[in-house]
């Protein structure tokens, strides 16, 4: 952490000084503006301009660092934000300084996105967070002292505006003197603002009140002190008090942001923020001082905190992938807010007076408690140990999702060496040569070895196989890392790739196939089956392996991504990887790993048995059809049979006979093809029931609290097994109920005549525990129940022959089990089968003529 936070101290000493120069300027230009005589609307119009410019810069700087470089884009950011401060000096016109404040925006947004990025580049994900938050605390402690700075002169002069440019040259001399290069930004499209606001209505909308409030606050601030003449000294007070508002507040906020519902956490600091703000100008009108500045640095503080809380609320309804492409979006909707709020406070209190500034600020808080309370009876809140952790954000500018520790960390990549541009460049020209070339260089400097494969792996003339095989060969320790970088450059080609490496280095493959899915887990499920293929003898392993990274992402996955069934997706996709024979042996496995995919996988392979079926039904079918024509060929010419009585029928009649002959066996044939065809899918449905069962069995065994699922998702796919999945899953339930009720009938006969001493112990247990309520535990009548109303909904066509069966095999067994699902099917209005009805009745002893009469149909048993 030392050696990292040294190497980015020029790059820390270059945005303090850069902030301390912002600082400056953000309270010297309302406080200009007023002393010009502009009026407040003006003011607070050229004030909210600097939003425009904030939204630009988020938007387009990261294209123009791509472009030029980070040294570049800090040096000329710095350099035109001088430009803008000092051409504020030269003329007090309203258009121009419009025009710098959109221009200093624009700056400050592409000097930030530089800096994080560079941070970003030198982090890892162990200290990413600390960087962070060193980051953010350089930044405010700039900020902060800023504000003191305008006492060095008098704001009507021009000395605080050079100061200001001065402060932001000279923030270019660290960065540019810095030897660490700037990682490569990557192009992310933002996320639709539709797409945003279904995700998460409320993190969308909490971001645009909480630009609106900040900067409406921040910006009138200033404007409002000075009306109520305040000295310079005063002034920076009233700032500063503030920007450590907004500092320290965040930490009691974060730490019951994570312990109670933010959402809730929310609408009392907007509550409590309120009252205060409806306060402020009170108390101002009474000639005090302290206690507004305390005051105010609370409302400050609160205000700040609802940007970081809008963020967390939005990152718990958005999936991993999602949230770097859903940030540019939320900027966007910030700095939306950014734009009206001070235009909206100007006019308010060009229209009332300075006080309606905390008056308006109460009145959006109040609109903003209840977005989030509406909200609240919409959406249930998420467990709190689900819930993302608060992060510390600066409302003044918003933080990199690079930096962010709740987000997916993913490894810089820096420009090129110069090694392996020479070697791109002999590439173009001369593939082979290219190769002989890395492998040279490899050698003389490994470091770059695996630099250079991924280089050359993206000229599209070059034999990928070869220069990852040479490479290897030239550097064999640095092996793994050679193939992934040519993976990572020729992802279209994993299967072909991983397949070489399995072939040539089948002993590192374990260590590989680690790699793999530790450094590029979208490639897990064809790095499984190459390893299937390769070690059969190891199949229970590699499954067992690879079930359990599957539950480890499962396990410490976000709410969102766990909720997709992406985990429980690829875990059923793996059992696929296996061949046929082998695939019950590994889905058991990985259900024992990951019972959350139990569901997944009974369907995959329910689905495969089901196709199976189909296709097979067909091919039998054809070559039945096939072999039956040629079978009953009818004989003609010489192959055909005859009689000593031929010569006795008259010729006229011969004809009438072979015809009627004909006509006897092509009927005979048709017959014979439809009774074997119709035998032939009576087994083949026999035998995929019987597999279905199996699957049922054998997956339920594993993760016995899916079973029902289980079920459920073989009987969807094979509806013609629904009678018998249901007959073996329920015979055991009718046992168990039958077993606890001899129990309960053997027990009262143990007890009957209790000691005293247990006689007293049951009395005062009763009484201690009389007021307690036990929940009851679920009884098989209710699983039973479950799973035969789900599987009628999942196989429909076959649910009166299956309730039938069903319920006739359970009242062999237990006929009060039977009497009770019949009962409670009734009471859900479901039908029940009549024929299902008197055998139970008859099993319980009714009388014969109370029994319904037997309709259904025969053979229906």
């Amino acid at each position: 952490m030392q050696k990292n936070l040294l190497a980015a101290s020029s790059l820390l000493s270059s945005a303090f000084i850069f902030m301390l120069g912002n600082g400056l300027i953000n309270i010297l230009l309302p406080v200009r503006l007023r002393i010009e005589l502009l009026d407040t609307t003006t003011i607070g119009t050229v004030l909210a301009l600097y939003s425009v410019g904030l939204l630009l810069g988020g938007l387009y700087s990261k294209f123009l660092i791509r472009r030029v470089g980070h040294i570049r884009m800090f040096a000329a950011c710095g350099a035109l934000a001088a430009v803008g401060i000092l051409a504020c000096s030269l003329l007090a016109n309203a258009w121009l300084w419009a025009a710098m404040r959109i221009l200093g925006g624009f700056c400050n947004a592409s000097v930030f996105t530089a800096i994080e990025s560079w941070l970003s580049g030198g982090s890892t994900p162990e200290n990413r967070g600390k960087i962070l938050a060193m980051y953010q605390v350089v930044m405010q402690s700039a900020g902060f002292c800023g504000q003191f700075m305008i006492n060095i002169s008098d704001p009507a002069g021009d000395t605080l505006f050079v100061l200001s440019g001065m402060l932001l040259c000279l923030s270019i001399v660290p960065i540019v003197m810095s030897r660490q290069p700037g990682p490569k930004v990557a192009d992310i499209k933002p996320m639709s603002f539709v797409t945003m606001a279904k995700l998460s209505p409320l993190g969308f909308t909490g971001c645009f009140f909480s630009g609106m409030m900040y900067f409406a606050m921040f910006n009138m601030l200033p404007l409002f002190a000075s009306n109520y003449q305040a000295s310079s000294l005063q002034l920076s007070i009233i700032m500063a008090g503030s920007v450590l508002g907004s500092f320290i507040l965040q930490i009691p906020v974060g730490y019951l942001a994570d312990r109670f519902d933010r959402r809730g956490v929310m609408v009392s600091l907007l509550a409590l923020a309120t009252l205060l703000a409806l306060s402020v100008p009170s108390l101002i009108h009474l000639q005090l001082f302290w206690l507004p500045v305390v005051i105010n640095g609370v409302i400050c503080g609160i205000i700040t905190c609802c940007y970081p809380l809008s963020i967390a609320e939005a990152y718990d309804k958005l999936r991993q992938e999602q949230i770097t492409a859903a940030m540019g979006t939320l900027l966007v909707a910030y700095a939306t807010g950014g734009i009206i709020g001070p235009i909206l406070m100007a006019k308010f209190m060009a229209h009332w007076s300075d006080d309606a500034l905390y008056y308006s600020i109460a009145c959006i808080q109040v609109l903003f408690a209840a977005v989030v309370l509406l909200r609240m009876r919409m959406r249930k809140a998420l467990p709190i140990d689900q819930q993302e952790s608060f992060v510390y954000q600066s409302a003044a500018m918003p933080s990199a999702t690079s930096l962010d520790p709740r987000t997916k960390f993913r490894e810089a990549k820096f420009p090129l060496s110069k090694e392996a541009r020479a070697a791109i460049s002999v590439a173009e020209s001369d593939p082979s040569a290219a190769v002989r070339m890395a492998c040279a260089l490899a050698k003389k400097k490994p470091k770059y070895s695996y630099e250079i494969a991924g280089a050359l792996a993206t000229v599209e003339q070059v034999d990928v196989l070869r220069l990852a095989y040479a490479l290897s060969e030239a550097v064999p320790w640095n092996r793994r890392r050679i193939f992934q970088a040519v993976l990572e450059a020729r992802e279209g080609q994993a299967q072909e790739i991983i397949s070489f490496f399995a072939e040539h280095y089948i002993e590192d493959l374990a260590d590989f196939a680690y790699t793999i899915s530790v450094k590029m887990p979208q490639l897990r499920l064809i790095m499984a089956k190459i390893a299937f293929e390769t070690l059969p003898e190891s199949t229970d392993e590699i499954a067992e392996f690879y079930a359990q990274e599957f539950s480890d992402d499962l396990d410490s996955a976000r709410p969102a991504d766990a909720a997709s069934g992406e985990n429980e997706q690829n875990a059923a996709d793996l059992v696929n990887q296996v061949t046929p024979d082998k695939a019950m042996d590994v889905a058991v496995k990985v259900v024992e790993s990951m019972p959350e995919s139990a569901a997944n996988i009974a369907k995959e392979m329910s689905s495969t048995l089901a196709d199976n079926y189909i296709n097979n039904d067909d091919n039998h079918t054809d070559t039945d059809d096939a072999g039956n024509e040629q079978e009953y060929k009818p004989a003609t010419g010489d192959e055909r049979p005859h009689s000593g009585t031929d010569e006795h029928i008259a010729p006229h009649s011969g004809d009438e006979t072979d015809d009627h002959i004909s006509v006897d066996s092509a009927a005979d044939r048709q017959q014979q093809r439809d009774d074997y065809t119709e035998a032939l899918g009576e087994a083949i449905s026999e035998r995929v029931s019987e597999s279905a069962v199996d699957i049922v069995q054998r997956l339920s065994e594993a993760a016995p609290e899916s079973s029902i699922d289980i079920a459920v998702a073989v009987v969807a796919n094979v509806p013609e097994s629904s009678t018998q999945v249901a007959e073996a899953m329920l015979v055991d339930a009718a046992d168990q109920l039958l077993n606890a009720d001899i129990e309960e009938q053997a027990e009262p006969e143990a007890h009957s005549n209790p000691a005293p001493n247990e006689a007293a112990e049951d009395n005062t247990s009763d009484d201690d525990n009389e007021d307690e309520e036990t929940p009851s535990p679920a009884t098989p009548h209710d699983g039973a129940l479950e799973l035969l109303t789900r599987l009628k909904l999942a196989a429909p066509e076959q649910a009166e022959e299956m309730s039938h069966a069903v319920l006739k095999m359970i009242s062999d067994i237990n006929p009060a089990l039977a009497e009770t699902i019949v009962q409670q099917l009734s009471d859900q209005s479901m039908v029940v089968p009549e024929s299902a009805v008197p055998t139970m009745e008859k099993t319980t002893e009714q009388p014969p003529e109370k029994s319904p009469p037997d309709n259904h149909k025969p053979g229906t048993e």
